[in-house]
């Protein structure tokens, strides 16, 4: 929970304005320059301190957007360097597995791939061992270390 103060100006002839402050000294602040201003213009001035959940949505859909932007940089720079192309995520699951061309790619594989700066077709063999050796899963990461499928008993 969060305090929200609020100062409340009501003008003649005119609908309520509400100010909402999160910081006590920015609404005690305000609130002064309102009580004065109220002293030489038609105005009254309320203020209430009310305890309520702090709505994080626009937060929240500004995060969500630049996820999806950073995801879609990441799904570029990777189809770029593979010579693929982006058919989109799965069940549209931004960041989830990513279909490029005829090719499954879990996501973070993708940040693997570009981050580490691995050689162009990398990707392409561990995907291909993986179809052939379905009993002997090897995640990406260890195969760019150099783990194959013939190193595991």
């Amino acid at each position: 929970m969060n305090t929200i103060y609020i100062i409340s100006v009501f003008f003649k002839d005119k609908p309520k304005l509400d100010y909402e402050f999160i910081d006590e000294g920015e609404a005690k602040k305000n609130l002064s320059i309102w009580t004065n201003l109220s002293k030489n213009m038609d105005i009254q001035i309320k203020f209430s301190i009310k305890k309520q959940p702090k709505d994080d949505t626009k937060k929240i859909e500004k995060l969500k957007k630049d996820y999806e932007k950073v995801c879609n940089q990441y799904m570029k720079l990777f189809c770029e360097k593979q010579d693929i192309g982006f058919d989109g995520f799965v069940n549209d699951d931004i960041g989830g597995i990513a279909l490029c061309s005829d090719f499954f790619f879990n996501f973070q594989d993708i940040v693997c791939d570009v981050n580490a700066k691995i050689p162009k077709g990398v990707i392409i063999e561990w995907y291909d061992a993986q179809l052939e050796n379905p009993e002997k899963a090897i995640n990406y990461y260890s195969y760019t270390k150099e783990l194959r499928h013939k190193d595991i008993k």
